[in-house]
């Protein structure tokens, strides 16, 4: 059995599981003594976890010349992106957090993973990323 899919036109607008490289994630916005200090996190790649219902709504609101913004998103949900290395390494958090304990690829709880049988974690192979900047 063969598997084929229709070659679509390039969609104009962020798409649910969109992969992003070089992402600024706010952490904490605070003031202190008349300054305004933004924390922010910075992730290799992430990708986008909104609903496509809801990211094709909020672009589609940006393009009414009068539109009551009621379809609009507020922010994008997205999700750290972990090369698999550095992740059996316990180093993908980078110094956000102590590095985790190393895993090698057969222990059983790794094996999980690699067959998405761990609920926790997805694993998946991106032989060529094209990821939008």
């Amino acid at each position: 059995m063969s598997i084929t899919a229709k070659i679509q036109k390039p969609i104009e607008r962020i798409s649910q599981c969109d992969i992003f490289k070089d992402v600024d994630v706010v952490e904490y916005v605070k003031e202190t003594e008349g300054k305004v200090i933004v924390s922010t996190l910075h992730f290799p790649m992430v990708i986008c976890l909104n609903q496509d219902c809801d990211l094709n709504s909020d672009f589609r609101d940006k393009q009414e010349e009068h539109s009551n913004k009621n379809c609009r998103l507020l922010h994008l949900i997205v999700a750290p992106i972990f090369n698999f290395d550095e992740f059996l390494k316990g180093e993908h958090w980078g110094d956000l957090f102590m590095v985790a304990p190393h895993m090698k690829r057969k222990d059983t709880a790794v094996k999980k993973i690699m067959n998405n049988d761990d609920p926790r974690f997805r694993g998946c192979k991106l032989n060529c990323v094209k990821a939008c900047s």
